[in-house]
Order: structure tokens, then sequence, then C-alpha cells
């Protein structure tokens, strides 16, 4: 016969709790029992904070892949507009280039026979007081004009 380990009392061999002082009655295999419970709590909770952890870590990742694609989305916009930037002054170069090599600027209202190109700063900075005439630079020297000294 087994005795309680609690209080000593007899124990019949199937008995699971003591009849004296209803503690558990305590056999190998319920120890083995216990330490295989004890264990699968241990692996839960390892699993479980290992879960966790593996789904902040992919929270964070996604979060700097997100970051990684905005600012080359980001880039590749910057681009694009430096891009157009970069047409649009090549083709205004190119107007004025023609503007300078093919019209002259003519203020209507003055005597002197003086023609301008298009970047010439006189006329730019004029206060509206000119009467600009545009003309091919052909016809302005057959007119009698004679070019700008400070643009040409």
């Amino acid at each position: 016969m087994r005795k309680c380990n609690n209080c000593g009392f007899e124990l019949n061999d199937n008995d699971l709790f003591c009849a004296s002082c209803g503690g558990k009655v305590i056999t190998e295999k319920s120890e083995k029992k216990d330490t295989n419970a004890d264990s699968n709590k241990i692996w839960k909770i390892a699993s479980g904070v290992l879960l966790v952890v593996c789904i902040l870590l992919g929270v964070l990742y996604g979060a700097k892949v997100t970051e990684y694609e905005d600012m080359n989305n980001l880039y590749e916009y910057q681009l694009r507009k430096n891009q157009t930037l970069e047409r649009k002054a090549s083709r205004y170069e190119e107007q004025v280039e023609f503007m300078n090599d093919y019209v002259v600027i003519i203020d209507g209202k003055s005597n002197a026979k003086v023609y301008h190109t298009y970047d010439c700063s006189l006329w730019k900075a004029e206060d509206g007081s000119w009467s600009i005439i545009v003309y091919n630079i052909n016809a302005a020297i057959q007119e009698g004009y004679y070019a700008c000294e400070q643009c040409h």
C-alpha cells in the first residue's frame, strides 16, 4: 500500500486524491505528466514569443521597404521633373538663340536708329515707355538701323 505524501494516510492503489487531507496523490506517472506539462508550457510560451518577434520584424521590414519605395518613387519623380525642366530650358535657349540671330527689337518712339537683340538688358529693363517693333535683322539694316553697342 502507498501512503499520502502530505499526511501519511494509507491509500489504495487507484486513489488519485487522499481521502484524509484531499491532497493530490503523486505517482511516478503523474510526476512525468507534470514535467511534460511544464515543458509543453515552456514550448508554447517560447513559440508565442517567437511568433510575436517574427510579426514585429515583418512589420518593421515592411515599413522599411515601403519607406525605400517611397524614396525611390520620389527620386524618380524628381529625375523626371529635372529632365522635363532641362528639355524646357533647352527649348528656351534655342528660341532665344533664334531670336538673337534673326529678330531685332526697335523702340518705335525713339528717333535713334538702334536695334537690340532679344536678350539685351536695355529693352528688357524698359519701364513700359517703349513702343516695341520687331524686325528681322536684314530688314532693320535696310531701314538704316544699326546694332546696339551693349548687346552686339
